[in-house]
């Protein structure tokens, strides 16, 4: 069967969203990594961590990198020329994202809560540097709330790809659903 967008919907916004915060997280890695924003970077990673090629050559440029594949990747969600892509792969790839998002946040905001209630003892350099309660008020209400963000955007982009390209006619012409 052919895949055919919906008619005369315009929800496309949350996929224009995502490729938009996805090159802006992309762009700001990617200044991190040619020595911006270096009193952020050291705040989350610590001096150390920080000045090493290789958290540059990969933890930021690597980041930067994967968020402008994300970018395009959202707009093939919304875009025409992306029916021209496999609907599963885009489907595989737009909930992989929103799951990964999603996961490194819950993940972070858990490791965060746990740290903050002292059930368990962080030994990062920000740690020790900072303290606990500033770097884990630093972390939830800095660094975790866009991958949250991320997550949020790219799960609605999907699930409206999803919705929009089922096989079969087009949902405005469907019997079985009413008109909206």
């Amino acid at each position: 069967m052919v895949r055919r967008p919906i008619e005369g919907r315009s929800d496309s916004w949350a996929g224009y969203a995502a490729c938009g915060w996805a090159v802006a997280f992309g762009l700001a890695h990617v200044y991190a990594g040619l020595g911006g924003a270096r009193v952020l970077i050291r705040h989350s990673v610590g001096e150390t961590r920080a000045s090493g090629d290789t958290f540059i050559a990969v933890g930021l440029f690597g980041t930067g990198l994967l968020c402008l594949v994300a970018g395009g990747l959202a707009l093939a969600l919304v875009q025409p020329w992306g029916l021209v892509v496999p609907r599963r792969m885009l489907l595989v790839a737009g909930w992989s994202v929103a799951a990964i998002l999603f996961v490194h946040t819950a993940g972070a905001f858990a490791i965060l809560a746990l740290a903050g209630a002292d059930v368990i003892e962080l030994t990062t350099e920000p740690m020790r540097t900072y303290g606990p309660a500033s770097v884990v008020r630093w972390n939830v209400f800095v660094f975790e709330p866009p991958f949250l963000l991320g997550g949020a955007l790219f799960a609605l982009t999907t699930r409206t790809f999803m919705r929009r390209t089922r096989p079969g006619p087009p949902v405005s012409q469907n019997p079985r659903r009413p008109q909206r």
